[in-house]
């Protein structure tokens, strides 16, 4: 009978915690309270019951970015005639800036109308002193001083100071000394400031460089030329990447060390960049900033028609509103201007454009017609004004009606 009544006691038991366990409330977690700037934490949602059909709510959050859609598992249990349901999501998330952050209140709606609003949860996000240096040596010994891996990323520029509507080719480059499992760009800046133009990195080699002492890879992830759209201290925010790297678990002296190890995730985020773009100094309209050549085909008239004379530009800068070059003084005749393709040339260190039109000439007689010079002002990266300027010739033509002007064309009297 003793031996009984125990087995009834333990089972009991059994069934008020599975109860109470089948019981409790929907519960919003994390995995850390306090972390560091370059860090991620973890977020749990667990739904129970009534609440594991419910959607996968939207997660409030202040001074954290979400690296993606989240993980989802789900459980069922049928004990002594009881059922359960478990549904457990599960989020990666990243700081944005040193200070307070918040997760929450989260509301979700469970089967039957239920509704449970789950309390917000505070975190505290520590500056990182490695997120304030630019140098490669320094951050790398600030990791390590810190007793984090040795992976991080930088902006260079290829120059810090320009004009407005100058080029500044912008890479950010990783730095990585672990074991990179992989990785993939989870913080893209946001460049609202400038015009960009993607540039190609897939073909670049990683390089082997010493930091200090320490053999580090060195690679070239993403790089954009920049066009600033104004004067003034123009930031570049963080790039960042979310990457999982296989930290070892025997010391580095162990040669089988590097084949044992746990995955971990590491988040990491470049140092914003600042350029400084100079306004354009006081005097005569320029049509662009940069190194910019003009070419003019030979003025060519075939069987009465237009003359026809093709212009291209060409050089770093943007070209993309620039207006045509204009002749230097009135034609005997009138002219049509057709915008041609503009084309971008992305396939070496920065981005040059090239821009096309083709001017119709009609002279309004017969005999020798003179084209004037096309000419085009810009300021060149020494800040010096400078007229591009297309030669005058004479040729002799006959008399062109001119054409009724196509879609794309500009008409023009005394361009």
């Amino acid at each position: 009978m003793q031996r009984r009544s125990w087995r009834r006691i333990l089972h009991s038991a059994f069934c008020i915690l599975h109860f109470a366990a089948v019981a409790a409330a929907s519960q919003l977690s994390v995995d850390k309270r306090t972390l560091s700037l370059d860090d991620s934490l973890t977020i749990t949602l667990t739904l129970d019951d009534a609440f594991a059909s419910a959607d996968v709510p939207q997660l409030p959050l202040q001074n954290l970015s979400l690296d993606g859609a989240p993980s989802q598992s789900t459980s069922f249990e049928w004990i002594n005639g009881q059922s359960s349901r478990r549904k457990i999501l599960r989020w990666s998330a990243h700081p944005l800036v040193a200070g307070g952050a918040l997760i929450g209140p989260v509301v979700v709606h469970g089967e039957g109308g239920q509704v449970e609003t789950l309390p917000r949860i505070a975190i505290d996000v520590l500056p990182d002193r490695a997120m304030q240096l630019t140098d490669p040596d320094a951050v790398l010994h600030e990791l390590l001083a810190t007793g984090r891996d040795p992976i991080f990323i930088l902006a260079e520029c290829d120059r810090k100071e320009v004009y407005a509507g100058e080029e500044v080719v912008v890479t950010w480059v990783l730095y990585n000394g672990t074991n990179v499992e992989q990785y993939g760009l989870a913080e893209l800046p946001k460049l609202d400031d400038f015009w960009a133009e993607e540039l190609d990195v897939r073909n670049e080699q990683p390089q082997q460089v010493n930091l200090g002492g320490t053999m580090v890879q060195r690679v070239p992830i993403r790089r954009v030329a920049l066009f600033p759209l104004r004067s003034g201290a123009l930031v570049v925010q963080p790039l960042g990447i979310h990457g999982a790297i296989m930290r070892q678990v025997r010391g580095p002296s162990d040669p089988f060390g590097m084949f044992e190890g746990t995955v971990v995730e590491v988040h990491r985020r470049a140092p914003p960049l600042t350029i400084v773009a100079r306004p354009v100094p006081p005097g005569p309209p320029v049509a662009a900033v940069g190194d910019i050549s003009l070419n003019c085909s030979m003025p060519l008239q075939q069987n009465g028609g237009p003359v026809v004379v093709d212009v291209t530009m060409s050089g770093r800068a943007n070209l993309r509103a620039v207006p045509p070059p204009k002749f230097a003084k009135a034609i005997d005749g009138s002219v049509q201007i057709v915008e041609g393709k503009l084309s971008v040339d992305r396939t070496r260190e920065d981005a040059t454009m090239t821009r096309r039109w083709r001017y119709l000439l009609f002279p309004a007689a017969r005999g020798m017609f003179a084209v004037p010079p096309l000419t085009s002002a810009i300021l060149t990266p020494a800040g010096e004004r400078r007229e591009l300027r297309c030669e005058e010739h004479v040729i002799p033509v006959e008399r062109a009606a001119e054409e009724a002007p196509a879609r794309t064309a500009t008409p023009s009297r005394n361009v």
